[in-house]
This record gives structure tokens, sequence and C-alpha cells, in this order.
């Protein structure tokens, strides 16, 4: 890893079989750094889920708070916070859960659906 130019990658992600922040420390200097259960990931600085949504947000118009996000890891807490609605998923850690406004299924057993179904076609639904 000390030869390695992480700086011109998106993401690395490296899995060390526990917590990443005995080793991820060493990296936060020059990258954004998500610590994982089991590893970690080095993320380019300002490269994250929710960025690539604020992209689209301007670029369409798109108001923040009709925007809608779901997930169930470290790298989607900034997207859930910030999303108009957003869920997580019930095998997501308790971190994840509290950003985000809702929890919906495991994503083995139609969480995604659920969430679909429950927050934004029912919405529609007159």
């Amino acid at each position: 890893m000390r030869h390695v130019d992480y700086r011109n990658v998106l993401k690395y992600s490296v899995r060390t079989g526990c917590h990443g922040s005995h080793m991820s420390h060493l990296f936060s200097d020059a990258a954004d750094v998500i610590d994982w259960k089991d590893g970690f990931e080095i993320v380019a600085p300002g490269v994250s889920k929710w960025a690539a949504i604020q992209v689209l947000i301007r670029v369409f118009g798109i108001n923040p708070e009709e925007t809608a996000a779901i997930g169930d890891g470290q790298n989607d807490i900034q997207m859930l916070r910030y999303a108009g609605i957003s869920a997580a998923m019930a095998n997501a850690d308790q971190e994840v859960k509290a950003a985000a406004d809702v929890t919906t299924g495991h994503h083995e057993q139609d969480g995604l659906a659920e969430f679909i179904e429950k927050y934004l076609v029912q919405s529609f639904v007159v």
C-alpha cells in the first residue's frame, strides 16, 4: 500500500478482517476514509454518493427534498442524512439506521421494493 498512488483512484476497498480504524488513519491526510467492520475504504476527497446526487440535482433542477435514497453501509450515511426521504435496510448497522428517516426490510427480503411501494408509489396514488 505504501507504493500505491491512490490519489487518482475514486475508491479502494481494503479488507483486513477487523475494524478499519486500526489502519485507516494512515490515509486520512490524503483521502476520505470510511471505516467498516472488516476493513475500510479509501475514497478520493469529495467523492461520495451524495456528491453524485448533488450533481444530478443541479443538472436537472431537482429540489433536494424531492430525492430518495436507500442504503445499508457506512458509505451511505451522508446520502441518507441529506436526501428528502431515506431508508436504511434492516440488515444495516445501527449507525446507518440512525442516519435514515425510516428502516425498511432486509436487502434479501425485498426491502427495496417495500420502500418503493410504501414511500414512493403510494405518494402518487390518489
